[in-house]
C-alpha cells in the first residue's frame, strides 16, 4: 500500500477510502452515502450521446432501469447497439422538448456538441443548413403518459443549452413531484449561448429542489474558470432529508 501512495504522490494524486470520498467527485457515490438509491430506480436520460451517462449508471447501480433519448441519427445508431446488449435499458430516437413536433438539429457525426438549432447558429457558429438534420421532439409529460410511467428517479439532461425546454416539456411531471432528482448541465456565464444558465434551471425547477451537488467541472482553457459542470437537485418533497 505505501508504494501505490509514493507513486500516487509521485503524479499529485490523490487516495479516498470509502469512507473519506468527498462530495462530488461521484455522484453515484454520494447517491448511495445520502441514501438517495431510488433516485437510480428509473432513470431518464435526455441528450444521451453513444450511451456515456446510461452506461456508468447502470454499472454503478444494477437495480437502475434507463430510458435514454437520442436524436441524432447515427450517434443513435451506436447508443441503439449497446442498449440491445442490456435489458434494463431502452433507447429511443427523438428529441425531448417542450413541444411535440420536430426540430432541426446539428448532425456532425457522434459530436457530444450537436444540438437543436438556435437563432444566429449560422452567422455565430458558421453551420449551413446541409448541417442539420429534422428529427421528432416530445414533451416528456406526454411521453410518460404514453408509456405509463408515473415516477422517474432521476431526469437527467445534458442538450447542449437546450434543457430549460426540457424540463419546461416536463412541468406535470415536476409539479406533481413525480420526479426525485434532475442531473443538468449548466453554465454559469450569462453569455455562453452552447449551455443552459444555472439560474434558469433553478428558477424553471422552483423552491422545492434544492442543489445536492455539483460534477463535472469543466474549465475555459487554462485559465480555471468553471464554464460548466453538471449540477444535481434533489426534490426535497420527495427525498428523505437526515
Amino acid at each position: 500500500m505505501q508504494a501505490i501512495k509514493a507513486l500516487v504522490n509521485q503524479f499529485r494524486g490523490f487516495i479516498y477510502g470509502p469512507g473519506s470520498v468527498p462530495k462530488g467527485i461521484s455522484l453515484f457515490h454520494d447517491i448511495k452515502r445520502y441514501g438517495w438509491s431510488h433516485c437510480l430506480d428509473l432513470i431518464i436520460d435526455v441528450g444521451a450521446n453513444t450511451g456515456q451517462f446510461a452506461s456508468s449508471a447502470l454499472s454503478a447501480a444494477p437495480h437502475s432501469s434507463v430510458i435514454s433519448f437520442e436524436p441524432v441519427t447515427q450517434t443513435f445508431r451506436e447508443l441503439k447497439i449497446k442498449a440491445e446488449l442490456d435489458p434494463r435499458w431502452t433507447a429511443i430516437h427523438s428529441a425531448v422538448g417542450d413541444t411535440n413536433g420536430s426540430v432541426l438539429i446539428t448532425c456532425d457525426g457522434t459530436n457530444q456538441m450537436n444540438h437543436i438549432k438556435r437563432p444566429g447558429d449560422e452567422v455565430e457558429l458558421h453551420y449551413s443548413e446541409a448541417n442539420y438534420e429534422s428529427v421528432s421532439v416530445a414533451k416528456l409529460d406526454d411521453i410518460c403518459k404514453d408509456r405509463s410511467i408515473n415516477t422517474i428517479g432521476m431526469l437527467k439532461t445534458d442538450t447542449e443549452g437546450f434543457d430549460g425546454q426540457v424540463l419546461l416539456g416536463a412541468s406535470e411531471l415536476l409539479a406533481n413531484n413525480q420526479v426525485f432528482s434532475v442531473l443538468a448541465e449548466v453554465s454559469f456565464d450569462s453569455g455562453d449561448i452552447c449551455h443552459s444558465h444555472f439560474s434558469d434551471i433553478v428558477n424553471i425547477l422552483g423552491p422545492k429542489f434544492k442543489v445536492a451537488g455539483f460534477y463535472g467541472q469543466g474549465c475555459d482553457g487554462l485559465n480555471g474558470v468553471i464554464d460548466r459542470l453538471d449540477a444535481f437537485f434533489v426534490n426535497s418533497e420527495t427525498i428523505p432529508s437526515r
